[in-house]
């Protein structure tokens, strides 16, 4: 779900919602969202058969190696490596 979507359907700006977000969290909203979307990525890699590129584009990311790239940032190796290693930490 994107930022905007969010913030029409409780009729705030998206700014608005930024900057309340921000001081409630004390983390930027799309910086969440990205936590979230590779939580649900890593959980999909494992629990699932769906290829890489599938679970990119259900997770709203045009660009695999983009969605790749997110993903090895946060958890150190690609996707297909952590889908073929033995422990996992993708609790949302």
């Amino acid at each position: 779900m994107k930022q905007k979507t969010i913030a029409a359907r409780y009729y705030l700006n998206t700014s608005y919602l930024s900057t309340i977000f921000t001081a409630h969290t004390e983390q930027r909203f799309v910086d969440y969202l990205t936590v979230v979307k590779l939580k649900r990525a890593a959980f999909l890699l494992k629990k699932t058969r769906l290829k890489v590129i599938e679970i990119a584009a259900r997770l709203h990311y045009k660009d695999v190696g983009y969605f790749s790239r997110l993903f090895k940032k946060k958890y150190g190796i690609t996707p297909l490596e952590f889908r073929n290693q033995e422990q996992t930490d993708y609790q949302i």
